[in-house]
């Protein structure tokens, strides 16, 4: 009885450990993910010499930044484009 408790809680303590595994390794992922988009899209130029280009929202972003707006060099995404918009338009008004 002793011998089944004892399995049935490192069962239990397997699958607790499994969750927080895959719960962090989430996590971290998405943050590998937008820090490789971040650093790969600030070079825009670069990917345009060897005939990539970047997401329409990095267009707008830098068109923005040369009308001297203020928005954030880490925006890659459309989520945040909007975000750093309505920011921009709610510190200006």
């Amino acid at each position: 009885l002793l011998w089944g408790l004892l399995l049935a809680g490192l069962y239990v303590l397997q699958y607790l450990l499994q969750m927080v595994i895959e719960y962090w390794g989430h996590i971290v992922g998405v943050r590998i993910e937008k820090d490789m988009r971040r650093d790969l899209f600030r070079h825009v130029h670069e990917l345009e010499e060897i005939g990539l280009s970047a997401p329409q929202v990095t267009y707008l972003v830098q068109k923005l930044r040369a009308e001297n707006f203020v928005i954030p060099e880490d925006v890659t995404t459309l989520e945040e484009a909007k975000e750093a918009i309505l920011t921009l338009f709610k510190e200006n008004a």
